[in-house]
């Protein structure tokens, strides 16, 4: 599995736990704490729908740690690419 696939799994089982894989503690801290608030004011506001809170929660941090990583890849293939021109062959 590709980090970027395991940082997404973990992100869904504990909101954060991916960036925090992805060496980024402070994002994935603060990913948690978006993750702990969300539902508790969805519960406060909607009761009877806070399951889907808990659910998109899920899912948004999930998603997050998955599009974090694929821009961070793709940064550092373009930076690989810029440096291997600059070899002499």
């Amino acid at each position: 599995m590709t980090r970027r696939t395991i940082a997404t799994c973990l992100n869904f089982v504990l909101p954060g736990a991916g960036l925090w894989y992805l060496s980024h503690p402070a994002m994935g801290f603060v990913n948690l704490l978006i993750a702990i608030a969300a539902p508790v004011i969805g519960l406060l506001l909607f009761p009877e729908h806070a399951h889907y809170a808990l659910l998109a929660v899920a899912a948004g941090s999930a998603g997050f740690a998955h599009a974090f990583s694929t821009h961070k890849t793709k940064k550092e293939n373009r930076e690989a690419a810029n440096d291997s021109s600059l070899v002499p062959r």
